[in-house]
């Protein structure tokens, strides 16, 4: 009676997962270890698609490098990559009607407000420009929190290492920083692609993200009034009053 072999024969097909994990890991010294079971242990997705992407991030963290505290570089793609998808180009009809429903907004408003009326065209955007509309306001809402991290980290590091550990780390520290902006851009990336596939225009953090620009984001629009049997004008207007 023949035993079962350990491995896989060749026209045996494997598991898209396990042979990712596999090479990541090595192939030495595996036999009986099975890569999905650590994968799920460690709760990285199954889907082997989503975990290749997911590499790829981590390949990008290890090989960017940047001045800054924050990699704003690898921010921008992470960013754009997070909401791309269903992202239709914004229609000349849309911009219009998004145009018409500022303009109309502003006028009910300029009687009982303080603020003064202004001349600035309304806006329609995408997802993908309004990420580019507004990372630079994000730029400057959170370097200075991704500055103090990185002086924390540093100033820890000096007091709390013996001087023969700070030579030796050498080099080092300069990675870790590195590591640290790219870990900083990539999170600020993902969360900053994900609003867009939720916000309807350029205030609805309770900040001017756009600085003066007023815009709404009509694929959100759209999203935002499914299920209300609300009219879509009267959708737009009232989140051009909000």
């Amino acid at each position: 009676m023949s035993s079962t072999p350990a491995n896989n024969d060749d026209d045996t097909p494997k598991d898209p997962l396990s042979e990712m994990l596999a090479k990541l890991l090595g192939g030495e010294g595996m036999e009986g270890f099975d890569p999905a079971e650590l994968a799920k242990a460690a709760g990285l997705p199954e889907d082997p698609k989503v975990l290749a992407q997911m590499f790829s991030q981590v390949q990008a963290m290890m090989n960017s490098s940047s001045d800054t505290p924050v990699n704003w570089e690898l921010a921008h793609d992470a960013a754009r990559k997070s909401a791309a998808g269903d992202d239709p180009s914004v229609t000349p009809a849309q911009s219009r009607e998004v145009d018409e429903a500022l303009r109309l907004a502003e006028m009910w408003l300029d009687p009982f407000t303080d603020l003064a009326a202004t001349a600035i065209i309304g806006k329609a955007w995408s997802r993908a420009e309004w990420v580019e509309e507004t990372l630079g306001t994000w730029q400057r809402l959170t370097e200075p929190v991704a500055n103090s991290i990185a002086f924390a980290i540093s100033t820890a590091m000096n007091e709390q290492l013996p001087e023969e550990m700070k030579s030796m780390m050498g080099g080092a520290a300069s990675m870790m920083q590195n590591m640290g902006g790219a870990l900083f851009g990539l999170q600020l990336g993902q969360a900053v692609g994900a609003l867009a596939k939720e916000v309807v225009g350029s205030t609805d953090i309770g900040i001017p993200l756009a600085d003066l620009q007023m815009a709404l984001l009509p694929a959100n629009v759209k999203a935002f009034g499914e299920g209300l049997e609300v009219p879509e004008q009267e959708i737009r207007l009232f989140l051009a009053l909000r």
